[in-house]
């Protein structure tokens, strides 16, 4: 599927460059913007719903109750410690 629209979009760009070395505009139609927005919204809420269920384990499998995520370490935000008196 990725494949056909990559080709689908190649196709269209050398059109409009063919088109602009003949000094036409091939403007983009109100469907065309509605269908890239449809897309993009599509494409983010599949990676956020497979992502989510990763985030949900991995929270409850090994730190608890305390955010995990990219560059977490489970260690406060200061690693610093100073001695006690």
């Amino acid at each position: 599927m990725a494949v056909i629209v990559v080709a689908r979009e190649l196709a269209i760009t050398g059109l409009r460059l063919l088109a602009a070395s003949k000094n036409l505009v091939l403007a983009a139609e109100g469907f065309g913007k509605n269908k890239t927005v449809s897309q993009i919204v599509a494409i983010i809420s599949i990676l956020v719903s497979h992502s989510y269920w990763q985030w949900v384990l991995l929270d409850k499998s090994s730190l608890g109750s305390q955010p995990v995520g990219p560059g977490w370490n489970g260690l406060p935000l200061s690693s610093s410690t100073s001695p006690s008196s």
